[in-house]
């Protein structure tokens, strides 16, 4: 596949010619290895040949093509089911499948500054005084990193080894598109390695964390790795010190650095992972925005103000990143009031859950009791027999399944907010039984593992063998486990209903009626029981 990149008057775009077709993509795609690839996940602005095309009027000036423009497709009719070539063919074509209409405008696109490593002698000195960074026993380091480097080297960004490692600050290095982390404790050196978890020629954000436990490692806010083998250990008294370099130097652009001396959780890092702190939060130690965009200095934001000298010669580099804007978009769903309301889903097959299953569903809990109500699952006359359920007890959520023996379950703590949306999602892989909140694990237990949910299908939403009191919508029943990427790339996302292993899917949207439709190519609707409401919700 070939690949030209340049700059049109709207955003970064990347042409991809594939099997003779040359696709203009909004936001660059990365590495698509086929067109299978660009087909699944990408937004496609325009599409045309490229053999020899002559591009239209606002790309003529770039150089980059000539002769005869076959076709032209701007995918800039909407809605509908066509999609109109604005050449002289005039070959206009049909969307095949059920595909969404979207807006470029579901992303923001920011300016920033960074820095351009060489990986030979650049780096950022922060000073070896500063005891604002000697980190001990809980810290997090976190920056936004473009690594380019090919090698399996270690590069290091942001730490301080001084020669001996026993002595040495936390560091993080690049190996690949491996992230190395650890620290000296002045006895030994404790680190550790992922596995590959980075994207090369792409931004990523990488985060590490330790509490004097566990150390972790995140990247774009999902936990990808950890360790215990620092457990009890304290860091040596050595200040992190570079930017750029630890020992080894990166090669890559580096911007937004943030180093804290608290252990911040997943939820705090993904929250603020696209937006600029104030420099007054707490714990907040040292905070490289790299916003000066010329000069031999970085300043630091933070009270410490410990601004950094540029040493060699790293460049300066502006450059635009997109991220994903929440649109103010209006759901439908059913306000259940926690006494006799409930959509029966039947006795369907294709909800009868085996060895892999995942359960999710947007919750709106009211009740300010710590009684269980279910909102997904089914109850018979013994617990035993129980398909996969879900349950609010407060703001715990409880979750399990009969195995035809036992009923097997678990209690989270304390994860739901009352009185807002919360995305709920359980999954299973035969061994591991886990919870996550807005697409954040947050509890798991392998108190089911090795153990088949009996063959009961999942029949009620907004009950189990209680009823739930609050809205639900878009709930989605899979076949599979999903992973923790997945369920947080689509948590926002409506689905074609095709997805693999997709086998039941309410998206609440009939505003109207006693029927909820599933999606899905089960084709199991849903039969409102009781009064449940229907409700717009923002």
């Amino acid at each position: 596949m070939k690949k030209n990149i340049f700059m049109s008057g709207r955003s970064f775009i990347i042409l991809a010619t594939v099997f003779g077709l040359t696709f203009l993509i909004h936001n660059t795609p990365g590495n698509c290895s086929s067109l299978s690839d660009i087909y699944r996940t990408k937004t496609i602005d325009e599409i045309f040949p490229a053999d020899g095309s002559k591009i239209a009027p606002h790309l003529m000036n770039t150089g980059q093509f000539g002769d005869v423009l076959l076709a032209y497709y701007k995918f800039n009719k909407r809605p509908g089911r066509i999609v109109y070539d604005s050449s002289i063919g005039v070959n206009d074509d049909t969307i095949r499948v059920n595909k969404h209409w979207a807006s470029s405008k579901s992303m923001t696109t920011q300016k920033h500054n960074a820095l351009k490593f060489d990986g030979k002698d650049d780096y950022v000195d922060l000073g070896y005084y500063s005891s604002a960074l000697v980190l001990r026993q809980t810290f997090t380091q976190e920056a936004w990193i473009y690594p380019t480097s090919s090698d399996n080297r270690y590069h290091g960004f942001l730490g301080n080894q001084n020669g001996r490692t026993k002595a040495s600050a936390p560091g993080i290095w690049t190996k690949g598109l491996k992230v190395h982390y650890g620290f000296g404790d002045g006895c030994d050196w404790r680190s550790t390695t992922s596995d590959d978890v980075l994207t090369l020629n792409k931004w990523n954000h990488v985060a590490v964390t330790f509490d004097g436990i566990i150390y972790t490692l995140y990247v774009n806010g999902l936990q990808v790795h950890h360790t215990y083998t620092t457990s009890g250990r304290t860091p040596y008294a050595s200040p992190v010190r570079w930017i750029g370099r630890d020992g080894s130097y990166f090669e890559g652009m580096i911007y937004e650095v943030r180093i804290w001396n608290i252990t911040r959780s997943q939820d705090e890092i993904m929250k603020n992972l696209n937006r600029s702190l104030t420099g007054n939060e707490y714990g907040l130690v040292a905070y490289y925005q790299f916003n000066e965009g010329f000069g031999s200095s970085v300043t630091d934001i933070s009270g410490s103000a410990n601004n950094g000298a540029i040493k060699g010669n790293p460049r300066w580099v502006s450059f635009e990143k997109s991220t994903p804007k929440m649109a103010d978009q209006k759901h439908n769903a059913l306000e259940f009031d926690g006494s006799d309301d409930y959509v029966d889903l039947g006795y369907s097959t294709a909800l009868i859950l085996g060895q892999t299953f995942t359960q999710e569903a947007w919750i709106y809990p009211t009740s300010s009791d710590n009684s269980y109500q279910g909102f997904l699952g089914n109850h018979p006359s013994k617990t035993s027999a129980r398909a996969p359920g879900i349950w609010t007890k407060g703001l715990k959520v409880y979750y399990g399944f009969g195995d035809g023996c036992a009923w097997r379950s678990t209690t989270s703590d304390d994860v739901l907010t009352r009185n807002k949306w919360n995305h709920v999602a359980v999954t299973f892989d035969g061994t591991l039984y886990i919870l996550y909140v807005n697409g954040l694990q947050v509890h798991h237990t392998y108190t089911a593992s090795g153990k088949t949910p009996y063959a009961n299908p999942v029949r009620w939403i907004g009950r189990v063998d209680n009823h739930f009191e609050g809205m639900i919508y878009e709930a989605r029943i899979w076949n599979v486990t999903r992973s923790q990427d997945e369920i947080m790339k689509s948590l926002n996302r409506s689905l074609t209903g095709e997805e693999y292993g997709l086998v039941a899917y309410y998206k609440f949207n009939e505003g109207s009626g006693n029927t909820v439709t599933d999606r899905s190519e089960s084709g199991n609707d849903g039969t409102i029981k009781g009064n449940p409401q229907w409700v717009v919700e923002d």
